[in-house]
């Protein structure tokens, strides 16, 4: 099972103080010490020999805390897991090593773990599809007895019946006008062969996330899904975070974007966010010219004037932006004719938004005052 197990390396096993290391196998200390691999009289584990061991023997348990502690064990999340332990009563933890913390975290709650992991997710560079309300609307987040009937009510039995298991949670995460919630499901059933020291059969159900994405302002609800681009599943997304948030309201694809607005010659201008935006650039694109799709990204600035000259349709377009207050940072983000957007953890979603609206690229019945987004990736990661 060394491919459902990967994350648990030599390095790994390192970084886990021995002590707390010890704390987390002792639900198979006795299969551990039968393979003389269990801690020495100097009290120190053989991390190369343990990996493989557990490559091949790890429980289910002990696995779900080693992930747990791969996932959170990093600095950003440090302040998150300090407010957890205290959360659960834990004493001050400040200035304890992070594999410590994480670990102490993971043995007394998964469940706060996949919190943490999941709010690391929505920080990740997703591509979204959005849905606009026929009538203005302002949302609320969902209460957790929503959040509670959405997952055991609606989404358990969707999945069951979509031969996807009947295990869902969700995680949710609002940060200034945003409202994330990360949907955990299974997958259908996969079968994977593991070569030990026979070729094995081994029958799982992987885990998806998916993120739906409530704009409480303006009432937009945006769907990412990992690993199928399924429109039926974003569409049942969309009416039952609906039937919640906005029950008489109905809501349509949001093609907001206008790729080949970048026919016009200012189509790149600063214009009035000079100051805040220090360059915009091209740097992809995909184009309709004399009935060939093609796709660019070398010497495209001299592509992108032939194109432009021949009035192709633009499907893609990929900006390099770089922002004022961080001009070595460079961030790529990518709009489509289908009303997709693909914007990187740390950009500054609201300053594109203001870009795509004042140089056209938005829909004019969408204004930018309506359309102005706080970056819930930025802060996510914050």
């Amino acid at each position: 099972m060394a491919s459902f197990t990967s994350f648990i390396t030599k390095s790994l096993l390192t970084k886990i103080p021995t002590e707390s290391l010890a704390e987390v196998l002792a639900p198979m200390k006795k299969q551990i010490t039968e393979a003389n691999l269990w801690a020495n009289e100097k009290g120190r584990f053989k991390p190369t020999e343990l990996a493989h061991f557990l490559h091949n023997n790890v429980s289910e348990q002990v696995a779900n805390v080693l992930y747990a502690i791969h996932s959170i064990a990093k600095e950003e999340f440090s302040s998150d897991i300090d407010a957890s332990l205290r959360s659960l009563g834990e004493e001050e933890t400040l200035l304890t090593d992070i594999y410590i913390k994480a670990t102490r975290l993971a043995l007394r709650s998964l469940k706060v773990c996949n919190y943490i992991i999941s709010k690391r997710f929505i920080s990740e560079r997703h591509s979204y599809t959005h849905y606009k309300p026929t009538v203005a609307k302002k949302l609320q987040p969902l209460t957790q007895t929503q959040i509670d009937d959405l997952k055991d009510k609606v989404l358990r039995p969707y999945f069951k019946d979509s031969n996807k298991g009947d295990y869902a949670d969700i995680f949710d995460h609002t940060f200034d006008n945003y409202a994330f919630y990360c949907i955990s499901h299974g997958s259908v059933m996969l079968r994977e062969n593991s070569v030990e020291e026979e070729l094995t059969v081994h029958t799982f159900r992987p885990e998806l996330v998916d993120i739906v994405r409530l704009n409480l302002a303006t009432g937009e609800i945006s769907v990412f899904i990992q690993k199928t681009t399924a429109k039926r599943l974003k569409d049942y997304y969309v009416d039952e975070f609906r039937k919640i948030v906005a029950p008489n309201v109905n809501y349509v694809v949001n093609k907001k974007y206008l790729p080949n607005s970048i026919w016009k010659d200012s189509a790149l201008n600063i214009g009035a966010l000079v100051g805040q935006i220090s360059n915009v650039a091209v740097v992809q694109f995909i184009v309709l010219d004399e009935g060939c799709q093609m796709s660019c990204t070398r010497d495209v600035s001299r592509k992108l004037r032939k194109f432009r000259e021949s009035n192709a349709q633009f499907f893609s377009i990929t900006f390099e932006f770089i922002f004022s207050a961080n001009p070595k940072k460079k961030f790529n983000v990518r709009i489509t004719d289908k009303g997709i957007s693909d914007i990187p953890s740390g950009c500054n979603e609201a300053l594109v938004e203001r870009f795509f609206a004042q140089n056209g690229f938005t829909k004019k019945d969408i204004s930018s005052d309506e359309f102005t987004l706080e970056n819930g990736s930025s802060s996510a990661a914050a």
